[in-house]
């Protein structure tokens, strides 16, 4: 029985603008004196032209091609979809799964999520035509989990659409009836047009209302059907105005016509099926016309006039030459047994049995093979999770020792540092204290040589000191710093240090500033260091910082540590510890 309406084509008219067909040799001029989206344009024209012909195939990959050119994401996808649904109306199966799987991947990846669900709505299809009804549900559940998550709307339509035509083929009649509910409320809601929808998913829910015998029900959907079509035949737009609407009201009064005979109506099903034969026109389609046999059929049984019934059952036949379907034949085995037909009747329910035992044979073993490819399928695709986990913890193994090396090689590059830094401290330090004793020791030797030239001259006068004076002041300060170790006074100043050494604060700083060029603080504080220096050399496991600073005369911690790094590159808890790991 053909589909009122093809939801994919009419998914794919919202996809596209309407366009004036044009004669094929204007476009093809158009097409080759144009370039952008112009020449895009013109081919996508081409390709609605030529729609259900050998060359269109041809247009839809010149479609391809040149909007993967020009980076035309929206045509790309367009193209896509036309080339599945030409090879999948072509029942080119293999070109058709390539094709759609290619398209589906390359719309959701741009985002395209309406055209997405059109691809996965025609796949799923041509798993329910094929027979693949395990395949086909469980491709649906997966359309639906994406609709909800994405949000679409035309997922959750194709999704309840698709459940309610497979649960209709393996004859869960009540389930299908709830899933066609569902979809012709989204689309009373969501989707008010184009109206031919509603037609078609109404038709669908009388059918199953009829079969599960809900008359009420069928009652209210063709009363709703019917107002439909009243309202495509009053509002027709430009999509709608090739859309008959003749063969849908003459199922509709069909159903009308058996609904009321079911129920005893007569008159008004005697008048239904008048109208359903004023609408049999004689340019309907073949399946058509055979859908109408089969329920006249059926209606001439239950009004009794048996005879009329046998009439359309052989119309039926005429018509359907290829295979005969099993409600029309038990119809025909009844019909022939009650007019008294006996060896037909018997001989039409053995040949009903016998299809009806190989289209179960063929749709277990069809169901077996089915599920042990869904078997195999499953398997492989747990192997490849089980590699793709391997791979992950290989991975992740790696990663793992990269960092851990990592780390090693930070933690030993900062050894590294801090012991060169170290040993730079120390180098700095060595050569500043083998500065500092060189020095010392070529002051002595000059001090000596100064001590044994000293003249014994007259006084200089009061007001100036001569440098021999200033010269044996020097050696006495000298002596009295290494023997009395004045400047270990914190308290000490310029003052008391000159009554010590029987002068005064003028020639004390006169005799500094010539042998030394130092101010009295700075020579203090580079005795006092000095001593500090040599006390933690030879006392540094027994004694502290603290102690040091305080036998050295200075007044505060930090003044020390200030004067000891300013002098010596390093702090003097630093020069402790690197004479204890010496």
């Amino acid at each position: 029985m053909r589909p009122i309406f093809n939801v994919i084509f009419l998914a794919l008219l919202f996809c596209i603008t309407a366009i004036q067909a044009s004669p094929e040799d204007s476009l093809k001029n158009v097409l080759a004196n144009s370039d952008g989206i112009e020449k895009l344009e013109t081919l996508k024209s081409l390709l609605l032209m030529k729609l259900g012909e050998a060359d269109a195939i041809d247009y839809t990959i010149m479609l391809e091609e040149e909007a993967r050119k020009q980076n035309n994401e929206d045509f790309t996808g367009y193209a896509l979809m036309f080339k599945s649904v030409i090879y999948g109306n072509d029942i080119n199966k293999e070109k058709f799964f390539s094709a759609v799987e290619e398209a589906m991947v390359y719309t959701l990846q741009e985002k395209q999520i309406d055209r997405y669900f059109i691809l996965f709505n025609t796949k799923i299809k041509a798993h329910l035509d094929d027979g693949y009804y395990e395949t086909a549900f469980l491709k649906i559940s997966a359309m639906l989990e994406e609709a909800k998550k994405f949000n679409s709307l035309w997922g959750e339509l194709f999704a309840y659409e698709n459940m309610g035509y497979a649960y209709f083929l393996e004859k869960h009649y009540q389930k299908a009836l709830e899933e066609y509910q569902k979809v012709f409320l989204l689309l009373s809601t969501h989707f008010p047009e184009p109206l031919a929808n509603r037609v078609e998913s109404g038709y669908k829910i009388i059918n199953v209302a009829y079969i599960i015998g809900d008359i009420p029900l069928t009652l209210l959907f063709c009363d709703s059907v019917m107002y439909i079509v009243e309202e495509v035949e009053r509002t027709r737009s430009k999509v709608m105005e090739n859309y008959s609407t003749s063969y849908i009201k003459n199922w509709i009064y069909t159903y009308y016509a058996l609904a009321y005979i079911s129920t005893g109506r007569e008159k008004e099903a005697t008048d239904a099926i008048n109208m359903a034969l004023k609408y049999a026109e004689d340019n309907m389609m073949d399946t058509e016309r055979r859908v109408f046999y089969s329920l006249c059929a059926e209606y001439y049984y239950k009004k009794g006039e048996y005879k009329t019934a046998l009439e359309y059952i052989e119309k039926y036949e005429e018509q359907h030459t290829y295979s005969f379907p099993e409600d029309v034949m038990l119809t025909k085995s009844k019909t022939q047994a009650v007019t008294g037909n006996f060896e037909g009747a018997y001989k039409t329910e053995q040949e009903y049995r016998e299809l009806a035992d190989s289209l179960n044979r063929q749709k277990l073993s069809q169901r077996i093979s089915e599920l042990h490819t869904i078997h195999q399928v499953e398997k492989i695709e747990l192997q490849a999770e089980q590699e793709r986990l391997e791979t992950a913890n290989i991975w992740l193994l790696v990663w793992g020792l990269t960092i851990i090396v990592l780390l090693l090689v930070c933690f030993i590059s900062i050894i590294i540092y801090n012991f060169n830094k170290t040993k730079q401290k120390n180098r700095v330090l060595y050569q500043r204290i083998q500065s500092q004793e060189a020095l010392e020791v070529e002051l002595n030797k000059k001090e000596e040589a100064l001590h044994a030239n000293l003249l014994s001259d007259d006084e200089a006068p009061d007001d100036e000191v001569s440098d021999d004076e200033v010269n044996s002041l020097y050696f006495r300060l000298k002596d009295l710093m290494k023997n009395e170790k004045s400047y270990t006074d914190p308290n000490l100043t310029r003052k008391a240090l000159a009554s010590k050494l029987g002068t005064n604060e003028k020639y004390l700083h006169k005799t500094i500033k010539k042998h030394l060029d130092l101010s009295f603080s700075e020579y203090i504080n580079l005795l006092r260091l000095d001593y500090a220096r040599k006390m933690i050399s030879r006392h540094f496991h027994e004694t502290t910082i603290e102690d040091v600073a305080i036998k050295s005369g200075f007044g505060t911690r930090q003044t020390f540590h200030r004067l000891f790094r300013d002098r010596y590159g390093l702090s003097p808890s630093e020069f402790s510890k690197l004479l204890k790991k010496s």
